[in-house]
């Protein structure tokens, strides 16, 4: 149907509108705007937060830090949080401040495919940069790819997630919802009701949901490799550094039993084995120091995979009950839409996260971030 059309259509329903009826419809959709309030607050602090830290992200590891293997992939994550930060967090804004008479059809539709795109894009990101870590900590004889190589698994990942996001043009659009007075409709940005609960969805629903549960899985395995392999080397270096120790006290202890024949200062020798202990522990410790400073991208990617899962997790539980019901939320109260809304956008929560570990994991970003952002 025409957008125009479809719009003018709405504009004329509430054109035919009672003045009471039309009153009763108003106030109710400023009631479901101050119950979003909340929500309208987060998701600024979203933008402003996701916004700015990505942007010094993008700043640092495209201008500044040279592109190591380490670090090929964070420039494009980072874009991909940046994006959206900044178009999610200001769509759930608008929809929030509209939340019975947003009417645009073609940009929810734009809206919506982007939306998915953001995340899956986001997700698959990660399978490759846990892919990549794998390869370099349980494979490290292995030869890392090719920079073509790696814009090779780039450009196929975004045409992978431009077809399978490309339904929600066909399934979304203007809607009409039930709201908490059984006379009133809203119209939102949601699913057409052509496709509510039909077969096409519903498997188009469930194509997305394995995609996700492929990815979940492939993630957890590859860090499960990875952290399993990082522990087992620092393992062995603790265990090189207490017998090390265990040598030097055995070797002390059987000097000191030969009782001189007077009492004397600490001989020479044993000075000497002192020393050595004492080299042993520093050597061991910057052993393990740098051991954890050459897997910290490992860890610093395993915690944003982490968060992303969780974060990703009440967003895809949501679209699921939607895609059976659009109307399951009608009869929430004040709580439950607050938390709905919540939840349903805490998926952004990922992105606002991601500068600051970076910023704890990478010294040489904070070195950076520090000489050109804030002058020190």
């Amino acid at each position: 149907m025409d957008v125009l059309h479809l719009n003018q259509k709405e504009t004329n329903k509430r054109d035919k509108m009672n003045d009471s009826d039309l009153q009763a419809f108003l106030r109710l959709n400023e009631e479901y705007v101050i119950i979003n309030i909340p929500n309208i607050f987060i998701s600024v602090f979203y933008f402003l937060l996701g916004v700015s830290g990505n942007s010094c992200v993008l700043l640092v590891y495209c201008l500044c830090v040279k592109r190591r293997h380490n670090r090929y992939y964070i420039p494009f994550l980072a874009l991909v949080d940046l994006l959206s930060c900044l178009m999610n967090s200001s769509w759930e804004i608008m929809f929030d401040m509209q939340p019975l008479t947003y009417n645009d059809n073609l940009g929810c539709k734009w809206i919506r495919f982007l939306g998915n795109a953001l995340v899956i894009l986001s997700g698959l990101l990660l399978v490759v940069i846990a892919l990549q870590r794998f390869m370099l900590v349980c494979r490290p004889l292995r030869h890392p790819s090719s920079v073509k190589t790696k814009k090779i698994i780039l450009l196929s990942i975004f045409i992978f997630v431009i077809c399978v996001s490309s339904p929600k043009f066909v399934f979304t659009g203007i809607t009409k919802i039930k709201t908490r007075d059984p006379t009133i409709n809203g119209t939102v940005c949601g699913i057409l009701d052509e496709f509510s609960k039909s077969t096409s969805l519903l498997v188009y629903d469930a194509i997305l949901r394995i995609i996700g549960g492929v990815c979940y899985v492939t993630l957890i395995i590859l860090y499960i490799f990875v952290v399993r392999a990082i522990y087992i080397r620092n393992r062995k270096l603790s265990e090189s550094h207490g017998k090390t120790n265990r040598i030097l006290r055995e070797s002390s202890n059987t000097h000191s039993d030969v009782k001189p024949a007077r009492s004397t200062p600490r001989s020479s020798e044993n000075q000497s084995q002192t020393r050595e202990q004492r080299d042993s522990d520093t050597s061991n410790n910057i052993k393990i120091r740098n051991t954890l400073a050459t897997h910290r991208f490992s860890i610093m990617f395993f915690i944003i995979t982490l968060i992303l899962l969780i974060t990703i997790a009440p967003r895809l539980a949501i679209e699921s009950l939607e895609a059976e019901d659009k109307n399951f939320a009608a009869n929430f109260t004040d709580t439950g839409i607050v938390l709905k809304g919540f939840f349903e956008n805490l998926y952004i929560l990922n992105g606002v996260i991601n500068p600051m570990i970076y910023g704890y994991f990478d010294r040489e970003f904070r070195i950076v971030l520090k000489r050109k952002v804030c002058g020190l």
